[in-house]
């Protein structure tokens, strides 16, 4: 397909999308805001492909060492319909397993380039009718499942960085980086919060926010997560693809 997105296919998405709205908001034109950056009318950020691949990985990690736990037994996806209800994207864990064992994502799709700095706060999408903050409740709920748990609920926030399906041509790469590249995945324990996260939380009116910031310093990004209230700072772990498969396949076999 023509990168510029001139070919009869594109322009009969483009004009698919003017007319069905149903498409919204999942396919996304690039047009990025910053100079000297080359424009596709072929962008799009579709969450549940990287949700999807997410959890064809964690699985094939897992068959390494339970090859009977087929993929359908070991990962659930809540519908977009109750996602809101439950505070997660994906849910891993066998569901024949006695232990009960489950690790939870909240996932995020950061529509930046991946080579460039962005940042994300749980804060900064409000429901146009409830007024909830709606990644700060999931949040809150991920935290409450993980405290009525006895641990056997891990929670975690993941963040996958696309902005543009061509991005890896413009970055001069010779294909798409591996999964576990620095600048495309990022997986945050939330459990630490827990600690410090006030039961009577009050998602419509936050005190407090989830602060991720990611900056680009050669091959080596440094990241920040901070939980921020008024009164104190709290810096939470960040861990790329490896560690988290390490972590999560590890907590989910024991």
């Amino acid at each position: 397909m023509n990168h510029k997105g001139n070919s009869g296919v594109a322009k009969a998405v483009r004009e698919a999308i003017k007319v069905h709205s149903v498409f919204e908001p999942h396919y996304d034109p690039c047009t990025h805001a910053e100079k000297n950056l080359s424009a596709c009318d072929l962008a799009t950020g579709l969450e549940g492909l990287f949700v999807a691949d997410i959890a064809g990985r964690l699985h094939q990690h897992i068959r390494t060492f339970k090859p009977q736990w087929a993929f359908n037994q070991f990962v659930y996806m809540p519908s977009t319909r109750i996602e809101h209800k439950c505070g997660f994207d994906i849910s891993f864990g066998h569901f024949e397993d006695d232990s009960k064992r489950r690790v939870r994502l909240m996932h995020k799709l950061i529509r930046h380039w991946c080579d460039t700095d962005w940042k994300w706060d749980s804060n900064g999408e409000v429901a146009p009718k409830t007024k909830v903050h709606r990644c700060a409740d999931h949040i809150l709920m991920l935290v409450s499942q993980f405290r009525h748990s006895d641990g056997k609920i891990r929670p975690y926030i993941s963040f996958s960085v696309c902005y543009c399906l061509h991005e890896y041509r413009r970055m001069g790469q010779p294909g798409i980086p591996s999964f576990g590249y620095a600048f495309r995945s990022l997986f945050i324990d939330l459990s630490p919060l827990s600690k410090i996260l006030p039961t009577n939380f009050d998602s419509k009116a936050p005190t407090a926010q989830l602060v991720v910031t990611h900056q680009t310093a050669g091959q080596n990004p440094s990241i920040v997560v901070r939980r921020v209230s008024s009164s104190a700072q709290n810096e939470l772990q960040a861990s790329g693809w490896q560690e988290f498969q390490k972590t999560a396949g590890e907590f989910l076999l024991r």
